[in-house]
């Protein structure tokens, strides 16, 4: 998904992007049932894409989704885990 994210910051849709995504994991942890068939397991899934791409060049999805500043060089970014959003 290299490119894709300039795009979506453009577009102004990555905000919109960032809150599904959230809100499907909010709800698949609301749900904390036992998995059944991972493949179409939301959480599953979201996680699946997140390491497919966490590899890839700078900015990617993973960065995005995972509110890295993607507008600056991601390797300068300042991890904050207590940081609530």
């Amino acid at each position: 998904m290299v490119g894709h994210v300039p795009l979506l910051l453009k577009s102004n849709a990555a905000q919109s992007l960032i809150e599904d995504y959230a809100a499907c994991l909010e709800l698949r942890s609301e749900e904390s049932q036992a998995i059944e068939d991972d493949k179409d397991d939301t959480g599953v899934l979201i996680i699946q894409l997140l390491i497919d791409n966490i590899s890839r060049p700078p900015p990617n999805i993973t960065h995005l989704l995972l509110k890295f500043h993607v507008d600056m060089s991601v390797e300068r970014t300042v991890l904050q885990p207590k940081f609530h959003y």
